[in-house]
């Protein structure tokens, strides 16, 4: 089976085995769950920050704030609950992640229910304001810690014979058998953070959520913005934020008290007629190294743009362009991810202290003005760079980090880049796998990996055929003289990043939607256009099968739509064939019965496919009026060395002479097979001894010429 395209071996750093275990996969699941969430939070924030004082005025005034307040709630349900609504989320995931290894399911509900009352015991032992002014966004590195923690306590202990509690069949209809095994260990480990809460709160006084980062700044430095202090303040910023902790709050006492007042000292010089003195203030940092929000965010996010190649990545960029216009960054932080992403973690944590650095020495050589007017942190980037310094020069030395920021940020775009390729090659190999062993296990349901993987690709899909990037490819079928009487037309879907896709995978993703009916008629569509082009230079000798899924014919209108689009064509009813499992035809529905019958009436020939390895009833074979049979190629391959799939190819090449239908052995890789065939009385043969699949104009050309195996055109 054709796998994906070409992937990277090996991803430096082992980052992707990182990336791959359990719980950061949950984590990130959990975080990605949360985007539309994130994303109402962010807007309702963006447009409730909109530094426009008519704009504001407007805001508070209209129906007397009616609107102020409904953004404020949107922003209250979102964002200020972020970390209980990543409890949830995260806690889920890890239950859903876990119980594809396990053979007693857990509850992914009573996981998260026991996550989210684990974190709140715990938060309570920390709190003294209202519990829920603590579980918003600055609250996110605790949850994850806890919840993390939570979550694998409550497993492993749902996993331990001791703590399971019996269930009889009589209590079937009462209560579920997860529910019942999950009241000790829910309560053991509720108990376990209700305690733990209390002994953290004795023995480390501050917030595990990042408080103590504060306390140790305050500790490392002195008072004054110098430089060092700078440096430091911007990395600890970051590292908190690489850990869900919203460093710009726990640190703003600290800027309040060692960068506003440089802002005053300069302004205070320009009104004394003086020429301003200090370099680093709270508005130097947050125009040109924060940028309003995070500098390292929006140098990522024009990297992705302008040299990533992830479609999503993308589109959730262009999403969120309000709120990153206004310096609202959760979004993208949650998003990407960055948050617990060590992909991104060097040069996130270390690209704001190379901004600061750079932005210092550009005022300190005279090329930019001091900072001496206060900026908004939801101004726009660009103006507030004009803004702050009264200068255009100010706006070219933004400009001049983000190119900076987006130039550091290239070597690690890429290898994020491989490591989503090597993670999806792996996805692409499972699914692959499944499909051979049994199509019906490869679902879009569920949060597997593979189901959200093959969710998106189904996306593709739709996208691509609706653009037209789809293609038909055709393989010869060529007699015992070498003539070449058919071709089959193959489906072929060339994915953007992954290459080439299995055409049966192709087949069971559409058929898991309604898409299979469109896609269907789509290859019928095609294939009568090419058999238009095919007559028009002079091949009418040459006949085209098509496949045709079983829902396909459960379709009511499926023969009329074909016939319609024959006709429109032009072509002859009698130069295509229509490919069936011996499924299809065992389906034996009035339906399906009648859509075979309307065919064959018009002309339309029928062809059972991979015939031999079913238990197709001859009534049916009659009923149906087949003009063509397929011998499996499971049974083709081993004509050589099998005796039994001799006999079985004798067999029905003698139930084709007896009951006038032809008989085609597909899978011909090699001479010794062909002669094997002949010998047995098969006059018909396709597969890559004949050619590889190739494009109608390949195909066409080699049947201008003679050639009977397209492969071999020069």
């Amino acid at each position: 089976m054709k796998k994906a395209g070409k992937i990277h071996d090996s991803v430096p750093f082992d980052l992707l085995k990182l990336e791959l275990s359990a719980p950061v996969v949950a984590l990130r699941r959990g975080m990605m769950s949360l985007i539309p969430l994130v994303m109402a939070g962010s807007i309702a924030l963006a447009l409730r920050s909109l530094p426009i004082s008519g704009y504001q005025r407007f805001l508070k005034q209209f129906a007397g704030g009616a609107l102020d307040r409904m953004l404020a709630f949107l922003q209250n349900g979102t964002l200020d609950i972020l970390a209980l609504l990543l409890v949830v989320a995260v806690a889920h995931a890890y239950a859903v992640e876990k119980n594809e290894t396990r053979k007693e399911k857990l509850s992914p509900v009573i996981a998260s229910l026991t996550a989210l009352s684990s974190f709140i015991v715990f938060r309570c032992a920390h709190t003294v304001e209202p519990l829920i002014t603590g579980l918003g966004n600055t609250k996110v590195a605790g949850a994850i810690i806890v919840t993390m923690l939570s979550s694998i306590l409550f497993v492993r202990l749902s996993s331990m014979k001791i703590f399971g509690v019996g269930v009889y069949s009589a209590d079937a209809y009462m209560y579920s058998s997860s529910i019942l095994s999950s009241i000790l260990p829910a309560i053991t480990t509720i108990a376990f953070f209700a305690l733990f809460g209390v002994l953290h709160k004795l023995l480390v006084p501050s917030d595990i959520s990042g408080g103590w980062l504060g306390e140790m700044y305050a500790a490392l430095v002195g008072k004054g913005p110098v430089l060092g202090s700078a440096l430091l303040f911007v990395f600890l910023v970051h590292l908190m934020w690489c850990f869900g902790i919203h460093g710009s709050n726990v640190l703003e006492p600290l800027a309040q008290d060692l960068f506003v007042p440089a802002l005053r000292v300069n302004q205070e010089l320009i009104a004394s007629g003086q020429y301003p003195t200090e370099i680093i203030s709270k508005t130097f940092l947050d125009t040109f190294v924060l940028i309003g929000g995070s500098g390292a965010t929006l140098c990522l996010v024009a990297g992705i743009l302008f040299f990533g190649e992830s479609r999503s990545q993308n589109r959730l960029i262009k999403l969120s362009a309000l709120p990153l216009l206004l310096n609202v960054n959760e979004l993208i932080l949650f998003g990407i991810p960055i948050v617990f992403n060590p992909l991104y973690f060097i040069p996130f944590i270390l690209l704001p202290v190379l901004l600061t650095a750079s932005s210092f020495f550009a005022v300190f050589l005279g090329l930019v003005p001091h900072t001496i007017n206060h900026v908004e942190w939801t101004t726009p980037v660009f103006i507030s760079g004009y803004v702050a310094t009264g200068s255009f020069r100010g706006v070219a030395l933004q400009l001049f980090n983000l190119v900076l920021g987006v130039l550091c940020y290239l070597p690690f775009i890429r290898l994020a880049h491989v490591a989503s390729e090597k993670k999806i090659a792996g996805v692409l190999e499972r699914a692959y796998e499944i499909l051979e062993k049994n199509p019906m296990r490869l679902s879009l349901r569920g949060q597997s990996e593979i189901s959200d993987f093959l969710r998106f690709l189904l996306l593709d899909l739709e996208n691509d055929l609706a653009s037209g990037k789809l293609r038909l490819y055709y393989q010869s079928q060529v007699d015992h003289n070498g003539h070449v009487f058919g071709v089959e037309a193959l489906l072929r879907w060339k994915h953007g990043n992954y290459g080439f896709i299995a055409p049966p995978l192709v087949v069971r993703l559409a058929e898991s939607t309604g898409l299979i009916h469109k896609l269907g008629f789509w290859i019928v569509e095609q294939a009568c256009a090419d058999l238009a082009r095919a007559h028009a230079a002079g091949r009418k000798d040459v006949i085209f099968s098509i496949n045709v899924s079983p829902l396909q014919l459960e379709e009511e209108h499926f023969a009329e739509t074909l016939l319609t689009i024959i006709g429109k064509h032009a072509v002859d009813p009698g130069s295509l064939k229509i490919e069936i499992t011996e499924e299809s035809a065992l389906a034996n529905g009035a339906r399906v019965i009648e859509q075979l019958k309307t065919l064959v009436q018009h002309g339309v020939k029928l062809v059972m496919d991979d015939f031999g390895m079913g238990h197709t009833s001859l009534k049916y074979m009659r009923e149906y009026s087949f003009d063509t049979i397929k011998i499996d190629g499971s049974i083709v391959r081993g004509v050589t060395a099998d005796k039994k799939c001799a006999d079985i190819i004798a067999s029905i090449v003698s139930l084709g002479a007896a009951m006038s239908f032809s008989v085609v052995a597909e899978f011909v890789e090699n001479e010794d097979q062909m002669k094997a065939l002949q010998a047995l009385g098969c006059r018909q043969y396709q597969g890559y001894l004949f050619g590889k699949p190739v494009p109608f104009e390949q195909m066409l050309e080699a049947l201008q010429r003679g050639v009977a195996r397209p492969g071999e055109l020069p």
